[in-house]
């Protein structure tokens, strides 16, 4: 038999915000080491997963989402993601532009705000990653310097060749993770699923700040 103060936690759906966030997310926290939040924008109304408290007392909605593994292009040329795909396959084990969600450091929210509604983005459970010091958008970098123009196509051995030789000198990694984070660089998420929760004001992002560590 159970008390009447457990019945009524029991019958409330919100869950303590850190106790939440430190169970379904415990690599990204400890991997994080405090850094900060990952976000991004999308259009789609992620599906509702659950209801949590923050320390202010505020009721915020966890959604999860999907990560696919199938991901294509939307601007980059089919050559240019499919070579990248295989040498970040290659070298990390990670289909990066198929296979992962792009995220970046909360710094850099005004950007993601730009492909739609902001959310905070936290990996849930085990999760790989991959980042560039040295690259902000790998799209970017392909389009405004002019990359595109000279190696448009990727038809013949030298181009494609071109294209990794760019790509082995943006020094892409799957290490220091809170260097990425502040860094407000594009990661690459591999993993399963992904908790987000929609930033309506800057409140929510140091409330999260504070639970995940």
């Amino acid at each position: 038999m159970i008390s009447f103060k457990q019945f009524l936690r029991e019958a409330d759906d919100s869950q303590d915000a850190r106790e939440f966030f430190h169970r379904e997310a415990a690599p990204f926290i400890d991997q994080a080491e405090g850094a900060g939040v990952l976000v991004r924008g999308t259009h789609h109304s992620p599906p509702v997963y659950k209801t949590v408290t923050l320390p202010s007392g505020k009721e915020i909605t966890v959604h999860r989402m999907e990560v696919r593994k199938d991901r294509k292009p939307m601007d980059m040329p089919r050559e240019a993601h499919e070579i990248a795909d295989k040498f970040m396959k290659d070298k990390f084990g990670i289909a990066g532009r198929s296979g992962t969600a792009f995220v970046v450091g909360a710094v850099n929210s005004e950007l993601a705000a730009g492909y739609g509604d902001l959310y905070a983005v936290i990996p849930q459970g085990e999760f790989r990653y991959i980042w560039s010091p040295k690259t902000m958008d790998l799209y970017d970098y392909f389009e405004y310097t002019g990359f595109d123009g000279r190696a448009r196509g990727m038809e013949t051995p030298e181009k494609i060749s071109m294209w990794r030789e760019e790509l082995e000198g943006m020094k892409y990694q799957d290490t220091d993770l809170p260097r990425a984070i502040r860094s407000g660089f594009e990661v690459m998420l591999e993993c399963d699923h992904l908790l987000l929760v929609r930033v309506d004001d800057d409140e929510i992002l140091d409330e999260l700040y504070k639970v995940l560590r």
